[in-house]
């Protein structure tokens, strides 16, 4: 008889297995065929604005020590976690849930965030066992909602407001399609605005601040970068203020974990320059501070001052600054500059790498196109310091300090840290910071007492501050600090008496 051949004896082989496998299956690991922890249910529930509700229930055959929940609030948020509370750990079958308060401001979550969060329960054993992941949104519980859409704008609305929303919506989308491309900003990942219909829906869902505020302020909108959501109040400003509080978000991500690193004046003048529902009211204040030596230097627009007036004087010359640079070096050039913010230079480093120029001579080359005088810094000189009374007594500066989601108003003399999502402070009324951080808020005061020309609006700054996220948006009709109508009319009337500057 003739040897079998190796090929002969491979295929045999072969062969013999299959049929092993076909009549024996080999075993699977048990993990792949039933695991000890088998989740039944899972989920959550808004009670907003007090609180969020996580529950579970699960059919286990170990000992179970604890169960907890794992879950992120947005794209540019860290993870958290709580353990549930348990109703009978020695059962089969265990119910758990927990209660997270998100009426504080350290656990605020604002209304149409999306939750991802799964369960992990926990043996005696040391072993661990994890439920399939689950994704949800937060709603404002007290209303039904309903949403429209445009590209990666989500407008949630309740009531009869659906041609309002979706004119938000479109304006939204424009906004982005506008400005993504300017700033550098990815503009897919999504944004949720919930609207409300007047102001007191908007007390209820803002996040908590100090009793003055609340009573003397009307919240407009409010940004949160690290949740990509505006709350936005409908009326006759909402395209405007939704399109500023929009930028933000976008300014947030074009930085990413630099936003502090960004300038206020840049922030601002940007987020003004998407504003799609522009007024006058910044440009009559401009030509006033041209006309009457009241410009401040942009090395020095890292915090607006407390001044109802030189804020009103801070976003015009912001807005015009960015406009000037847009014309004048192309868009491309603010994009670049966000490059190099990312990569951890300051916003004056990014500036001069980008535009081979510092911040003062750009200042001086927009100042001349105006017809203002170029800002020529003071010679230092050795003078005995002066008393904290002293330093403070012509006005009163806003410093801008960290807050979840965006920034908020601080002790004066504070130097900015991070993280500064957004905008800075209303002109009036003005009332004391709360002990704790707050997120953006764009905020419509009272209209301020028109500026003399020939005399400089030192009357207005408070002793107090204003608290405010991805800043204090002080909103109005077309921006954050339109003025009324009486006092344009007698700004007006000053510029008759002192004469204007013709712009070159």
């Amino acid at each position: 008889m003739k040897p079998i051949t190796y090929p002969i004896v491979v295929a045999l082989f072969a062969v013999a297995l299959f049929f092993t496998a076909a009549t024996h299956p080999i075993d699977q690991p048990v993990a792949a065929q039933s695991t000890p922890v088998r989740f039944l249910d899972g989920g959550m529930e808004s009670n907003f604005p007090e609180s969020i509700r996580f529950f579970t229930s699960f059919e286990t055959d170990v000992e179970i020590e604890d169960v907890r929940v794992r879950f992120s609030t947005g794209p540019a948020t860290t993870g958290q976690y709580d353990y549930l509370d348990l109703d009978d750990k020695s059962a089969s079958l265990i119910n758990g849930e927990l209660e997270w308060r998100v009426n504080t401001s350290a656990r605020y979550m604002p209304p149409g965030t999306t939750v991802d969060f799964v369960f992990e329960a926990i043996a005696e054993d040391g072993n661990e066992y994890v439920s399939d992941p689950y994704t949800q949104m937060m709603f404002d519980a007290r209303y039904e909602w309903d949403v429209v859409s445009r590209g990666p704008i989500h407008v949630w609305y309740h009531g009869p407001v659906q041609v309002r929303a979706e004119r938000l919506a479109e304006a939204a989308k424009d906004s982005m399609e506008l400005m993504g491309p300017i700033i550098g900003s990815e503009t897919e990942t999504p944004i949720v605005v919930t609207l409300y219909n007047n102001n007191a829906e908007m007390i209820g869902a803002v996040s908590a601040r100090s009793a003055t505020i609340s009573r003397e302020l009307i919240t407009e909108g409010q940004a949160f970068y690290d949740h990509s959501v505006v709350l936005v109040l409908s009326g006759n400003r909402d395209i405007g203020t939704l399109t500023h509080e929009l930028t933000h978000i976008l300014v947030g991500r074009a930085a990413g974990g630099n936003s502090a690193l960004v300038p206020l004046w840049f922030n601002e003048g940007l987020a003004e320059y998407g504003n799609l529902d522009k007024g006058l009211s910044y440009d009559y204040f401009l030509d006033w501070a041209v006309d009457t030596g009241r410009l401040t230097p942009f090395t020095r627009l890292q915090t607006f001052p407390g001044d109802p007036n030189l804020v009103i004087v801070s976003y015009g010359q912001s807005r015009d600054f960015i406009e000037y640079l847009i014309e004048t070096y192309g868009p491309e050039k603010i994009a670049e500059t966000f490059a190099s913010i990312r990569e951890g230079r300051s916003g004056d480093l990014a500036i001069r790498n980008v535009y081979g120029k510092t911040v003062q001579q750009l200042d001086n080359e927009w100042r001349d196109s105006i017809g203002a005088d170029p800002f020529v810094p003071p010679t230092p000189t050795a003078t005995p310091e002066t008393s904290e009374e002293d330093s403070t007594s012509e006005y009163k500066l806003l410093t801008l300090t960290p807050v979840t989601g965006g920034i908020t108003v601080g002790e004066a003399g504070a130097s900015p840290t991070a993280e500064p999502t957004n905008t800075p402070v209303p002109p009036t009324p003005t009332v004391v910071p709360t002990e704790e951080p707050e997120p953006e808020v764009q905020i419509k005061t009272s209209p301020t007492e028109p500026p003399e020309p020939e005399t400089a609006p030192e009357e207005g700054a408070s002793e107090e501050s204003t608290s405010s996220s991805g800043g204090l948006c002080s909103a109005n009709g077309n921006g954050p600090l339109e003025a009324s109508a009486l006092l344009i009319a007698a700004l007006l009337g000053g510029f008759y008496f002192v004469g204007r500057r013709v712009r070159r």
